[in-house]
C-alpha cells in the first residue's frame, strides 16, 4: 500500500507539471494576442482578453484544486458529499480527479487557440489514461485495451498538432467517450472487466468520471467551432453546472447523499459562465 501511495504521489506531481507546462507554453502567445487585438476584438465574447485570461486561470485553478483533492484523498472527498467510501468509489473518484487535473491544463492551453488546445487535450487524455492504468489496477481492470487507448490518443494528439487532422476530432473523441461512460456506467463497468464489485456509489462516481471527460469535449468543440475563448469557457462551466444539478436531483437522492456540494458547484459554475459572457 505504501508503494502504491508513493506511485500516486509521483503521478500527481506529473499531472501538476503538465498543468504548469500548459500555463508557461501559452503565456507568450497570450501576451502577443493582447498586444495585437483591437478594442472590438477584445470585447468580443463579453470580456477583454486580459480579463478572459485571468478568468481562465481562476477556472483552471478551481478544477485543479478539486481534481487534486479527489486524486490525493478520494475518501475525504466522498465524505464531503456524505457518501459511503469503499474501494470502487475511491477508485472512480481518484480517476475522475485525474481527468479534472487534465481539464484544468486544457483550459490554459485554450488560450493558444483551438488547434493547440485540441492537440494538447488529446496528449493530456493519453497521459491521464496511462496513469489510470495504475489507478484501475486495484479493481483488476484488464490492461491491453488501456494501453491501446493511450497509444491511440497520443497519436491523434500528435497528428492534430501537426495539422494532419482537424481540431474537431479531439472534441468528438472526448464527447463520445465521456457521454458513453456517463450515460451507461453499469455497462461501462462490465466493459472494463473489473474483477471486483462496483458499489452503487462507485457506479455514480464512474458516471461522474464520464462527465468530466465530456467537459473537455465541450470546451474543445466550442473552440473548434470558432467561439471565442471566453465563450468556450462559459460553455464548459454551464455544462459542468448542468451535470452537478443532474447529480443533485438524481444520484444524490438515490444514494441518500447531501446535495449541498453539488448545489455549490452549480452556483459556482453559473457564476463563472456569467462572468465569461458579461
Amino acid at each position: 500500500m505504501a508503494a502504491l501511495n508513493d506511485n500516486l504521489r509521483r503521478t500527481l506531481l506529473l499531472c501538476l507539471v503538465l498543468h504548469c507546462a500548459a500555463f508557461i507554453a501559452t503565456q507568450q502567445s497570450t501576451v502577443q494576442l493582447v498586444e495585437r487585438s483591437s478594442v472590438l476584438e477584445r470585447l468580443r465574447g463579453g470580456a477583454d482578453l486580459i480579463d478572459a485570461s485571468l478568468l481562465t486561470n481562476v477556472g483552471a485553478s478551481i478544477l485543479a484544486s478539486s481534481g487534486a483533492l479527489a486524486f490525493i484523498a478520494p475518501g475525504s472527498n466522498l465524505a464531503i458529499y456524505g457518501l459511503t467510501s469503499d474501494e470502487s468509489s475511491q477508485t472512480m473518484m481518484r480517476a475522475s480527479g485525474l481527468w479534472q487535473l487534465g481539464a484544468a491544463a486544457v483550459l490554459i492551453a485554450g488560450k493558444s487557440g483551438a488547434v493547440f488546445a485540441s492537440g494538447f487535450g488529446l496528449l493530456s487524455a493519453s497521459l491521464a489514461s496511462l496513469v489510470n492504468i495504475a489507478v484501475f489496477e486495484v479493481m483488476g481492470r484488464e490492461k491491453p485495451s488501456q494501453v491501446g487507448g493511450v497509444v491511440l490518443l497520443a497519436l491523434l494528439g500528435k497528428l492534430t498538432l501537426d495539422g494532419v487532422i482537424g481540431a474537431r476530432v479531439a472534441a468528438y473523441v472526448h464527447l463520445a467517450l465521456g457521454l458513453l461512460i456517463h450515460l451507461t456506467p453499469v455497462a461501462t463497468a462490465g466493459l472494463y472487466q473489473f474483477t471486483k464489485p462496483v458499489s452503487a456509489v462507485g457506479t455514480s462516481m464512474l458516471a461522474l468520471y464520464g462527465s468530466t471527460i465530456s467537459l473537455v469535449g465541450v470546451y474543445l468543440a466550442a473552440l473548434a467551432h470558432d467561439l471565442t475563448q471566453p465563450q468556450s469557457l462559459a460553455c464548459l462551466f454551464l455544462t459542468n453546472g448542468a451535470f452537478a444539478l443532474k447529480w443533485a436531483l438524481t444520484d444524490a437522492k438515490a444514494l441518500g447523499a447531501s446535495t449541498a456540494g453539488a448545489v455549490v458547484w452549480t452556483m459556482l459554475s453559473a457564476a463563472l459562465a456569467g462572468l465569461a459572457l458579461r
